[in-house]
């Protein structure tokens, strides 16, 4: 029992930890692909602002003309830097749009023969509906009508024949009642 209320409080310190420390991996959701690129992207970033920093400090600090041949050259390489991400983007924007036409010609390749199977089996529906209404239905139908018109007959028959029987009996007994 003394175990108890100890583990309890691990409990409750560990859920504190968490709550006070999330785990910084909202990254782990995405593609492999785009964590690389986050990455990437960051690191230049820093590279970048560390540059920046430098040429800002030389320049506050440094000799004006050496300091303007230092910025000359971080400038150089920012623009080497710039272009270099230019030629990147355009690289990427290149595959993007391959990507593209392969998924199309790929759509194009696929969902076309898919709808030919659709339109042909819609085609065996209507014709096998068109068949079993003309050689199933119909004669069922006709069938059935038949049927019912030899049943109506052989009723109404039936009620001339019990109408003609009533008419002698009824007639007989008129006579009897009236005596």
């Amino acid at each position: 029992m003394a175990d108890e209320p100890q583990m309890t409080q691990n409990t409750v310190e560990t859920q504190e930890k968490k709550s006070w420390f999330p785990p910084l991996r909202w990254w782990q959701g995405l593609a492999p692909v785009v964590q690389y690129s986050i990455f990437a992207i960051g690191g230049v970033l820093t590279i970048i602002l560390a540059i920046f920093i430098v040429g800002f400090i030389i320049a506050i600090f440094g000799d004006p003309v050496p300091t303007s041949q230092r910025v000359g050259a971080i400038r150089d390489i920012l623009f080497i830097i710039a272009i270099f991400l230019m030629v990147c983007i355009v690289i990427a924007a290149t595959a993007l749009v391959l990507q593209f036409a392969r998924l199309a010609d790929t759509l194009r390749g696929e969902v076309r023969p898919m709808l030919d199977n659709t339109r042909e089996a819609t085609e065996t529906v209507r014709g096998t509906a068109r068949f079993v209404g003309k050689n199933v239905t119909e004669p069922i139908i006709t069938g059935a009508a038949v049927l019912a018109g030899v049943a109506v007959f052989f009723r109404e028959l039936g009620g001339i024949r019990r109408a003609i029987r009533k008419k002698p009996a009824e007639q007989g007994t008129d006579t009897d009642d009236t005596e």
